[in-house]
């Protein structure tokens, strides 16, 4: 059994992919393998933090010591735009979805 990859690991990996994308002599269908790869980082990346966001607001108490979720409120924190399971989509089916045009 494969053991889930941590926050921190699919943050390095997720450096790592960006770093290779940003080569200007990068075979396109390298770059979409990548892009996928990075979209599932990220996706997983961005589940691990709502559930550490989860915890902490289980975790602030009241001052009568009742446990009370409180949402976390980060001012510079934008919403991030939804993320397509590149497991299951292609980047055919992400840029279908998309209103805006997208760059590669």
């Amino acid at each position: 059994m494969e053991k889930e990859m941590t926050f921190e690991e699919a943050l390095v990996q997720l450096e790592t992919v960006v770093k290779k994308l940003e080569k200007p002599d990068l075979p396109l269908e390298e770059s979409i393998k990548l892009f996928e790869e990075g979209m599932r980082l990220s996706r997983l990346c961005n589940t691990k933090l709502d559930q550490a966001q989860q915890r902490v607001e289980l975790l602030q108490k009241q001052a009568s010591g009742e446990i009370k979720p409180t949402p976390f409120e980060a001012k510079s924190v934008k919403e991030p735009a939804p993320l397509v399971d590149a497991e299951q989509a292609t980047l055919d089916d992400y840029l279908a979805d998309s209103d805006e045009e997208t760059p590669l």
